[in-house]
């Protein structure tokens, strides 16, 4: 079968938060939004038809986590990513960040340490600071236009109340896909210092460039038994809306935490939908991935095509996600200017880089998992606005 990503469609008045939010966020509805990170494709047409199936029955009853729901996630994971592990290692939950922050809660106390590696995804640190723990900064470094990790900085920077590190993997927004040598480094710091590894593992699946993605789980029985991955199809098959992910975890003394932890707040049970969801994309949606990933490639053609062009605007290649990270520093724009810029002078709204945390200063994220038309479209107003 063949899908087509070409095809617009309209999101507006579905109460998106891309589309919907526009007025609220960039002061203007007319923006061409590139910032959420979802994509603006229709999802596989199987995955519509095994929710619409589900939907038909009328009755959307209690539903408990099924055997085709975690073998689903298993045989994806053993096919793709040579990672084995079995159902009693996997807890599905109603999202990553809420994961995080369950995991932060059950496995650091208030004044611990948390590292993260900004910029990144801002709810890593928000979720930190939200429940009182000391975030922990070991700020990536850009070296010929390739972001790496301080290894020699992180070192300096853990004490003996550095519980927990979260491992963004591959990394939003700076593209990274990590290196088993790189990895294998991170590893070996964290089992010095006895620091637990959160490996948020969601754009896992969208490699590009022929990069291969290394679950941190794989690296050694060490690692195996010594962190907690979160993983979800949300990115990946555009299904962010359903809210499930899955926590996989190898080691039952944790295991037995996390459960401990859903039913002392009693977050147990999740919609039948979001479960079929779940299982659908898993074993019907890998064509559908082929192709999307082949059409990014040509949405990122046009990305490095316009920043060669414009010598202004620098792209940071991605090795993973459907996000640039853009070097808008040349512009000699403080971060509200540049916010400005993008939106009242080219009139399109991206992500601020300084939301990433320190490091994002002078760049912007841009979404490009969009019709290419749209694409195309964006990146000509910004070029109009750069000349004026």
């Amino acid at each position: 079968m063949s899908y087509s990503f070409d095809t617009i469609i309209s999101r507006e008045q579905t109460n998106c938060y891309k589309y919907d939010l526009r007025s609220k966020v960039f002061g203007d509805s007319s923006v061409i939004p590139l910032w959420v990170a979802d994509m603006d494709f229709k999802i596989a047409d199987e995955i519509i038809a095994d929710i619409t199936h589900a939907a038909q029955h009328g009755i959307y009853g209690y539903t408990f986590f099924y055997e085709n729901l975690y073998n689903s996630l298993i045989q994806w994971n053993a096919r793709r990513n040579n990672w084995h592990f079995t159902a009693s290692d996997v807890l599905f939950y109603h999202g990553i960040v809420p994961s995080l922050n369950l995991i932060i809660q059950e496995f650091t106390e208030v004044g611990d340490e948390v590292i993260v590696q900004t910029p990144v995804y801002f709810p890593f640190f928000q979720s930190v600071e939200t429940h009182k723990r000391i975030v922990v900064n070991n700020q990536l470094v850009l070296h010929n236009g390739e972001y790496q990790m301080d290894f020699d900085a992180l070192e300096q920077c853990i004490t003996p109340r550095t519980k927990l590190m979260i491992l963004c993997h591959p990394h939003n927004p700076v593209g990274r896909c990590w290196t088993r040598d790189e990895l294998m480094q991170l590893h070996d710091i964290c089992k010095k210092h006895n620091i637990l590894v959160i490996s948020d593992e969601i754009h896992a699946d969208i490699l590009l460039g022929g990069n291969t993605h290394i679950p941190w789980a794989t690296l050694s029985e060490y690692a195996r038994d010594n962190s907690i991955t979160l993983v979800a199809p949300s990115k990946t098959f555009n299904i962010a809306g359903l809210s499930i992910s899955a926590i996989v975890c190898q080691n039952q003394y944790f295991v037995s935490k996390i459960k401990l932890f859903i039913e002392r707040n009693q977050l147990h049970g999740m919609s039948p939908l979001n479960m079929k969801a779940f299982e659908s994309a898993y074993t019907k949606g890998e064509q559908w991935l082929t192709e999307l990933l082949q059409y990014l490639e040509g949405n990122l053609t046009c990305i490095r095509e316009f920043t060669d062009t414009s010598n202004i605007i620098r792209l940071i290649e991605p090795q993973a996600t459907y996000l640039a990270w853009l070097d808008c520093r040349a512009l000699s724009m403080n971060d509200d200017e540049l916010h400005s810029f993008f939106v009242q002078k080219a009139g399109v709204g991206l992500s601020s880089g300084i939301q990433f945390g320190k490091g994002g200063e002078g760049f912007m994220r841009l979404n490009y998992a969009c019709p290419r038309s749209v694409l195309i479209q964006a990146l000509e107003q910004i070029g109009v606005a750069i000349k004026k």
